[in-house]
């Protein structure tokens, strides 16, 4: 987006955010607040949109606004994992879990229960990662969740190499990203090309190391 495409965006949601508070619509005020953390995170700003989603916190309590208080976790979680912050996307996406687990939103479940297999991974947990990466992908196979199926197929794939098996793992992303069957799923496909970069770096090959870099770069415009 261009600056004056930003600057609209927020002049359209600072609007919409004072028409919410006037009529008092709850729903609105949620909807609204959650377009601008979405914007705060694209203009790269994710301290910002962390402040946002947690500014909802309360409300969807006092509410009872169950799923958007799950989402909201989820998001926070997300975003403290982007900066760093291991620990605070843990807690984040614990709360999230445990809620997804109580609404009985199996999609939810699956979902964090991805992310947090992401966090342990980064964090340099690697049998915690596996561990839940293997519950997730078991629902995700029984429900149909085939993104997110796929998704986990690319990350333990590049636990393998992690944990040793490292030729082994370059083999199973590279042929997943070779089959990629979802031409719309571009969030998914970066993914895995960043990871195949990464465990070309382990391997200590340059040359797939960028090229799969690249390709992540160019998924990312």
């Amino acid at each position: 987006q261009g600056s004056g495409d930003l600057s609209a965006a927020r002049a359209v949601l600072a609007e919409a955010e004072v028409t919410a508070a006037e009529i008092g619509d709850d729903d609105l005020v949620n909807t609204v607040t959650e377009a601008r953390a979405g914007q705060s995170d694209r203009e790269g700003n994710p301290a910002n949109a962390i402040d946002l989603w947690r500014g909802m916190l309360s409300g969807a309590k006092k509410q009872k606004e169950w799923p958007l208080l799950q989402r909201a976790y989820h998001q926070v979680g997300l975003l403290e994992l982007s900066l760093g912050n291991h620990e605070g996307a843990r807690t984040a996406l614990k709360e999230s879990l445990e809620l997804a687990r109580e609404i009985v939103d199996v999609n939810g479940v699956a979902s964090t229960l991805h992310s947090l297999a992401v966090c342990h991974l980064q964090a340099g947990e690697a049998q915690q990662a596996r561990e839940l990466l293997a519950e997730s992908q078991e629902l995700s196979h029984r429900f149909g969740f085939v993104r997110l199926s796929r998704l986990n197929d690319a990350y333990q794939a590049a636990l393998k190499a992690d944990l040793g098996a490292l030729q082994e793992g370059i083999h199973e992303l590279e042929a997943l990203v070779d089959r990629w069957e979802d031409p719309s799923d571009k969030l998914g496909l970066l993914k895995a090309e960043f990871l195949l970069g990464n465990t070309y770096k382990k391997a200590g090959r340059v040359g797939p190391t960028n090229k799969h870099y690249v390709r992540a770069l160019q998924l990312a415009r």
